[in-house]
């Protein structure tokens, strides 16, 4: 299957010369984490929900354009799934450019990459979540500040919250970039109580337990349940929600590169 099967037009473009602000606000609006730059027709890169979530300010001078530090990637209708998903995991991005003539056409993302190849392949050796998963996993705490923790979240993306050891809730940049009160304190000096990760995370246990996965489960369900759910992370749990571990679309994807 090739990636003008899969293509993702619904991000809105941005000129490099729009102030951060706007990128932050069009992303919330329609619900995307990157968005293609421009300069005036020319494609110049692409800004992501991580690098809209450092800029804790409400009121940033910055530009697009000076959030464009990584060089620009792209691929063209006629690469194959599995050859995007090699330059996605190499280059250790979500999301790639699609380019032809030197005409944007949209991206092509992980979450489509693993949804084609996934349908048509099967994993290579390795069958079981416990297989993929990443055990070593840095956590936070449920009463934690959002504060002190913003910063590891921009720049690794999603993380479990516990509260008294078990597993309740699953943070990440998104939850920040809707965060407008969490921002704000961050930036002010004389706010003394900052908002806990508690407070906006995304819930995991009761009914939501989408984000939930068992470590013994087949790789296809994990899959499933990410593209159903549109998830970025599943959490590893055993019983009474004791964490173990997380999969990422990225360790999906390894098991059928």
């Amino acid at each position: 299957m090739k990636v003008k099967d899969f293509v993702f037009a619904k991000a809105p473009p941005i000129s490099k010369n729009d102030l951060a602000v706007k990128a932050r606000a069009l992303m919330r609006q329609n619900s995307v984490r990157a968005l293609p730059v421009f300069d005036g027709q020319k494609l110049v890169g692409v800004v992501t929900r991580s690098d809209i979530a450092k800029i804790t300010s409400t009121k940033s001078n910055l530009t697009v354009g000076g959030l464009l530090w990584k060089s620009l990637i792209t691929v063209t209708p006629e690469h194959t799934l599995l050859e995007a998903a090699k330059i996605l995991l190499k280059e250790d991005i979500k999301q790639i450019p699609i380019v032809n003539d030197g005409k944007f056409s949209g991206f092509i993302r992980d979450l489509d990459i693993l949804k084609g190849i996934s349908a048509n392949k099967t994993p290579s050796k390795k069958k079981s979540v416990r297989e993929i998963m990443t055990s070593r996993v840095k956590t936070f705490s449920f009463d934690e500040s959002i504060a002190k923790v913003w910063g590891t979240i921009t720049e690794h993306a999603s993380f479990p919250v516990l509260q008294s050891g078990r597993i309740v809730g699953v943070i990440s940049t998104k939850e920040l970039l809707h965060s407008k009160g969490a921002r704000i304190e961050r930036e002010s000096k004389t706010i003394k109580h900052s908002t806990k990760v508690g407070n906006i995370m995304k819930i995991v246990i009761g009914q939501e337990q989408k984000f939930l996965v068992s470590p013994d489960a087949p790789i296809e369900k994990a899959i499933r349940k990410m593209l159903d759910e549109d998830l970025g992370i599943l959490v590893v749990a055993e019983k009474n929600n004791k964490l173990i571990g997380i999969v990422t679309r990225k360790d999906l994807l390894k098991a059928y590169v």
